[in-house]
């Protein structure tokens, strides 16, 4: 029963926000960023993209810039927001692949604000492998994993936001679960 009570509140929190900022109001801009910062974040970042803080405000701005034509409910807007980055981070990787690499330039820049250089290198493996095992799924499968692992939603909400049935969205987990877990033995990809 907590449960429920609990995903109502959420609802009800998400349903007064969304109303919120299509009138304009920034404390429902505020709540939506706070209720999805992290995960499109961490979408981003397993994506590789160079300046991950600056895609997810890009994301946020276009999300907020259309939100008054937005219809659905908490699983509906997650699924809005990783239809946006999707494509914000295909558009980074593109303008990526058409200037000239800085990498050094970034090393240094991370070094000088004092991040230990062992951690940035770590982060950057760890991100690099899930980016690599992520890729390795059918853009379906893919879309199941982030938004049930990065965005929390469930069977149901899922299913609601791909506009599926549950048994698919089960399904589609299953596969790619299976596929991560046959890449991850074979040594294809490690984590």
């Amino acid at each position: 029963m907590a449960d429920s009570d609990g995903a109502g509140n959420q609802d009800e929190a998400f349903s007064s926000a969304l109303a919120g900022a299509k009138r304009g109001d920034g404390e429902g801009f505020a709540w939506l960023y706070r209720a999805y910062n992290r995960q499109v974040g961490a979408l981003i970042r397993s994506e590789s993209c160079p300046d991950p803080d600056e895609v997810v405000n890009t994301v946020f701005f276009k999300a907020f810039r259309s939100i008054d034509r937005f219809v659905g409910n908490r699983a509906n807007f997650a699924s809005y927001l990783y239809q946006i980055a999707r494509f914000q981070v295909i558009d980074e990787h593109r303008a990526r692949s058409r200037q000239v690499e800085l990498d050094d330039d970034l090393d240094l820049e991370l070094v000088a604000d004092g991040s230990d250089p062992a951690e940035v290198a770590l982060r950057r493996d760890g991100v690099t492998r899930v980016s690599e095992a992520l890729q390795a799924l059918t853009p379906e499968q893919r879309e199941v994993i982030v938004l049930r692992v990065f965005f929390g939603l469930t069977g149901p909400e899922t299913a609601a936001a791909m506009d599926k049935p549950v048994g698919a969205v089960r399904s589609l987990q299953n596969r790619a679960e299976a596929r991560l877990r046959t890449l991850i033995h074979s040594g294809a990809v490690a984590l």
